[in-house]
């Protein structure tokens, strides 16, 4: 599983690097759009949705809100900030529905299938405007977008390799029995450490430095 994370990590990230930096919002935004549908395929799978019909139509369903915001848009990143902050509240919110997580995973009931299927939508819809609306920034909108991702991947990195080392005491084992405490603080150094060096390339300012160690960790 490590050999298999390092090799896919070794061919993915020059290429997400070279994306983000090289292309233009439009064609990030038209790439970006690709994957994140791509994840929720997966995850209207998990949410119960087995036949390929009902998922393809739901898909779609997805991609034409994307494009129907790029088109209402009109030049302005309004309607982009609107649906971040959406996901902004949505993640609070899905902080409280975790506690509930027999119900979240009982296929069986169709409320809960329900909220699944709209927890994909919430989940990737606002990531996606994020990004766009991150990347679009005049000031350095590039950078700033490698510093966030970078942020997520080495916190995701640095916690797969402390659980793995120091890992002992469970964090959440109703959610996820894997996790420990000491892979979420390997985490949590790991995604500020590189927050901060990639912050400096993007012109992160000392006054600013807190604000960046708050989000990273």
């Amino acid at each position: 599983m490590t050999k298999t994370r390092v090799i896919a990590a070794l061919i993915m990230a020059p290429l997400a690097i070279c994306a983000i930096v090289l292309l233009p919002t439009q064609w990030l935004a038209a790439l970006a759009a690709i994957l994140f549908l791509t994840g929720l395929w997966e995850w209207l799978k998990l949410s119960g949705i087995d036949d390929s019909l009902p998922r393809t139509v739901l898909l779609m369903l997805n991609l034409l809100l994307m494009v129907l915001m790029v088109w209402a848009s009109a030049g302005s990143m309004v309607l982009f900030q609107i649906a971040a902050l959406v996901g902004v509240v949505w993640w609070v919110l899905a902080l409280l529905w975790l506690r509930f997580f027999t119900f979240g995973a009982d296929h069986g009931n169709g409320q809960a299938r329900a909220l699944k299927l709209a927890a994909g939508t919430l989940a990737v819809l606002p990531a996606w405007a994020a990004l766009v609306l991150l990347h679009a920034n005049p000031d350095k909108g590039n950078l700033w977008l490698l510093t966030a991702l970078t942020m997520v991947w080495a916190a995701d990195s640095g916690a797969y390799f402390a659980g793995r080392a120091f890992g002992k005491h469970k964090l959440a084992p109703r959610i996820s029995p894997n996790k420990t405490i000491e892979g979420l603080l390997g985490g949590m150094v790991a995604g500020i450490a590189v927050a901060c060096a990639f912050g400096w390339l993007a012109g992160l300012t000392l006054a600013h430095v807190p604000q960046l160690v708050l989000v990273a960790a």
